[in-house]
């Protein structure tokens, strides 16, 4: 009677400090990894029903009560764990929602980028054109200029040659007077 009363006190109380234990994990852990891990860890005797020796009520009811707060614990627990879920659940939508947006700025960005681009590579291409149009007008001025030199020359050639023979034609007048005066 002695001997086994005494093993179950040592029993009880054994359980009691791996629950007391559990418990003191609990509150200090903060992190909410820990969460699932603790309460895997809970004593499966938690789903039990403790039976105890009759004349040991106070004990069977303190130990009821301990049972009983663990349960909630579990429970809080559990909810904490969901919670956690919840909110890493949100947090994920959160950011693929940051991600997108990111995305959308980005292509947002590369499409007023190429925008810009084309309306440089516009102002490049009528700069071009302008270049060539004032250089192909500064070619047809040089032609013109060339062929008006040109012109003016042969006319002041053909002056030139029709002076020289209107004083080859008096050189020969004179000539052909000088000889009948002579006769």
């Amino acid at each position: 009677g002695d001997s086994s009363s005494s093993f179950e006190e040592k029993k009880i109380n054994a359980n009691i400090k791996e629950i007391d234990d559990s418990i003191a994990k609990t509150r200090i852990s903060e992190g909410s990894n820990e969460v699932p891990n603790l309460v895997e860890d809970l004593p499966d005797i938690i789903d039990e029903e403790v039976k105890f020796d009759n004349s040991k009520e106070e004990e069977n009811l303190a130990v009821n009560a301990l049972m009983d707060e663990l349960k909630l614990l579990r429970q809080e627990m559990n909810t904490i764990n969901e919670n956690t879920q919840v909110s890493e659940n949100e947090e994920i939508v959160s950011l693929k929602n940051q991600i997108s947006e990111m995305a959308e700025q980005f292509k947002d960005n590369e499409n007023k980028q190429l925008e810009s681009l084309k309306k440089e590579i516009n102002v490049l291409k009528i700069d071009q054109n302008l270049k060539e149009e004032r250089i192909a007008k500064e070619e047809e001025e040089r032609i013109a200029k060339e062929e008006e030199e040109r012109i003016a020359k042969e006319e002041e050639e053909r002056i030139a040659k029709g002076e020289n023979a209107e004083l080859d034609e008096a050189q020969r007048l004179i000539k052909e007077i000088e000889s009948r005066n002579s006769e």
